[in-house]
């Protein structure tokens, strides 16, 4: 369903440069995603080739949350697995755009519900940038319809965004409250490494032995 947001003028011209990008926002790190767009992917419909692609490039997180239950794990040269040999996302081209991830769907758009429905580009991405760059005229704020479907786990971190954005107080006050208030948001403590198991009491034997 379309909804109404206030963008950027530039925005309605914004698309993805897939295979053409020098560099892409998918290369160099894990992509985490929920575990609707983790169970969406093992159960869509796809050939034995698409399936064996999915089933090898992602894996379940060391500590799941519902937001970020599984990566996509890079290759050893740090490229996206899913990727067809000419950059483009082998997900989007064989499955189609209801299939990908939230992440990789709604990339680079930002969208923030809390104060009426806004929606931006973030400009760590290069087709961003070159439209940034080519805008003649200052940039202006127009109202467009929009279907983008933000995950609904958006909402549950709307709290902790509002407290790190106020400016009032200094920046380091603001991190000293992220990391009191992280632990209390929802799934904020299941995201908690495991603790580390405890050390044995040393003995005066560097290497005891046991007796059989």
């Amino acid at each position: 369903m379309k909804e109404s947001y206030l963008v950027p003028d530039y925005f309605p011209k914004f698309a993805c440069k897939m295979g053409e990008c020098r560099h892409p926002c998918c290369k160099g790190w894990p992509i985490s995603i929920s575990t609707d767009d983790y169970f969406r992917l093992l159960s869509v419909s796809c050939g034995p080739a698409m399936r064996e692609r999915l089933d090898n490039a992602v894996r379940v997180s060391l500590h799941p949350t519902p937001e970020a239950y599984a990566q996509i794990a890079p290759t050893w040269a740090g490229d996206c697995p899913l990727h067809l040999p000419d950059g483009r996302c082998s997900v989007h081209v064989m499955l189609g755009a209801d299939a990908l991830p939230a992440i990789c769907r709604l990339y680079p758009r930002g969208i923030r519900v809390e104060d009426g429905n806004e929606c931006s580009c973030a400009n760590s991405c290069e087709a961003v940038i070159e439209l940034m760059m080519g805008q003649k005229e200052p940039i202006r704020f127009v109202r467009a319809d929009l279907e983008l479907n933000p995950p609904k786990a958006a909402s549950r971190r709307l709290f902790l965004f509002n407290k790190a954005g106020f400016t009032v107080i200094s920046r380091w006050t603001r991190f000293f409250a992220f990391h009191i208030f992280l632990p209390f948001l929802p799934y904020g403590r299941e995201a908690a490494p495991a603790p580390a198991p405890e050390r044995r009491a040393a003995t005066s034997d560097p290497y005891p032995r046991t007796r059989v």
